[in-house]
Parts: structure tokens; C-alpha cells; sequence
């Protein structure tokens, strides 16, 4: 239980100082020494995130799945077809709301008057999407 509070910890001690340098790091109003030092510390802070999200993507789901025991068991409810059918459903609502977020990606960069390339390769990103999209979706209702 330590070891998940610590974890908690430095999680969020890793959003503040990746959110709170950050900031302070893109203001360019201190000298060289300290905007370095901010610097460092906005990177610090994203590693401490990246460690403790990977405790609660991996390890603490490891654990759990440890005390569950049967490795028999974990492959049927994998194979389950009530299970298949959430995943299933799960990326599809994810993929709608990709869709409005890609959307939203873009007129945001248009909005801040960004550089065209960005711009462009944002809106390649959500053409490539759809067209994997209009694939599958063509490529199914042949075998369905």
C-alpha cells in the first residue's frame, strides 16, 4: 500500500512540475540560469508523470491479475464474446470522439495562426484516419 501511495505521489508531484515549469519555462521572462533550471525541472516533472502512469498501466494491473490467479481463466474471458463485444464497442465511441478532437486540433492551430505545415499534417493525420476508416468499413460489409 506505501509503495502505491508513493506512486500516487509522484504522479502528481509530476503534473505539477511539468504543468507549472512548463509555464514558467515558455515565458522567457528570467535570465539564462533560471530559465535553464526551468527547463530541467519541466522535463523532470514529465518523467516523474511517464513513471507513474507506467506503475498504474503496467504494474499495478500485474499485480492485480496476480491475485486473480488461472491463467485458464484469463483465456476464456479474453476470448468471451461479451468481452470482445465491450472492446469492440469502446473503440468505436473513442474513434467518434477522435474524430471531433482531430477536428478540433485543426481549427485551434487555425485559430493561433500556426505555420501551414503543422496545419496541414494534422489535417493529413484525420484523412488518413477516415481512410482507414472507409477501408475497414468497405472491407467488413464484404465478409458480413
Amino acid at each position: 500500500m506505501k509503495e502505491k501511495r508513493n506512486k500516487i505521489i509522484l504522479l502528481a508531484a509530476g503534473i505539477i512540475l511539468y504543468f507549472v515549469f512548463g509555464m514558467l519555462d515558455s515565458m522567457r521572462a528570467f535570465s539564462a540560469p533560471i530559465q535553464t533550471l526551468f527547463s530541467i525541472l519541466h522535463y523532470a516533472g514529465m518523467i516523474c508523470m511517464i513513471f507513474g502512469i507506467n506503475y498504474f498501466g503496467t504494474t499495478y494491473i500485474y499485480k492485480k491479475q496476480a491475485q486473480l490467479g488461472q491463467p485458464v481463466r484469463e483465456l476464456i474471458e479474453k476470448n468471451d464474446e461479451r468481452n470482445i463485444a465491450i472492446i469492440s464497442q469502446a473503440k468505436a465511441r473513442a474513434f467518434d470522439v477522435m474524430l471531433y478532437v482531430m477536428l478540433g486540433i485543426i481549427f485551434i492551430l487555425i485559430e493561433q495562426r500556426t505555420p501551414l505545415i503543422p496545419i496541414l499534417l494534422s489535417a493529413a493525420a484525420l484523412i488518413a484516419m477516415l481512410l482507414t476508416y472507409a477501408y475497414y468499413k468497405h472491407k467488413f460489409s464484404k465478409e458480413m
